[in-house]
């Protein structure tokens, strides 16, 4: 049985993946490791390798800023967690600065401070990039689903906030 389902979902993969650019595909990767990397270390590993050669665009940066972040969690040493995080922070606020209208890299930004232990110095744009997300939120993005079902959840998100969505 788990085998018609790796074929299921890699015969899936492939149709999605043959209609798109290298561009569109590259994208597709990153938001499916970075939904995992809460979960696997080797998603994170999987998302640096994938975005630290297109840091250029910003979208990329943020994704790399977000897999520091997150290989923060796989890390025993303060120390390296603390550079993880610091490094990871500085990358997503340049994304930020260098295309604030991203909805997309405004998310990532909110998703990581939101889970950031609360000591920590970096969860200053919480409550901008939430009121950013709710007010530029678009059905026709293609990562909408994924951004609405996290939001619904998210903890710093009142009820009338979620009704919004």
């Amino acid at each position: 049985m788990p085998f018609k389902r790796i074929t299921i979902l890699l015969f899936t993969c492939f149709l999605v993946l043959a209609n798109t650019t290298a561009e569109e595909t590259d994208l597709i990767l990153a938001r499916v490791y970075f939904e995992r990397v809460g979960t696997q270390e080797s998603a994170v590993n999987n998302l640096k390798i994938l975005t630290e050669g297109k840091q250029a665009k910003p979208i990329y940066k943020a994704y790399l800023g977000a897999a520091y972040c997150a290989e923060a969690k796989y890390r025993w040493n303060p120390y390296a967690k603390l550079e993880r995080v610091k490094t990871g922070m500085g990358l997503l606020n340049q994304a930020v600065t260098l295309e604030s209208s991203n909805i997309e890299i405004r998310f990532l930004r909110f998703c990581i401070e939101e889970h950031l232990p609360s000591a920590l110095p970096y969860k200053e744009h919480i409550a901008t990039d939430k009121l950013f997300i709710l007010a530029n939120l678009k059905k026709e993005h293609s990562y909408y689903a994924n951004m609405k079902a996290y939001l619904l959840k998210s903890e710093s998100l009142s009820e009338s906030e979620r009704k919004q969505l």
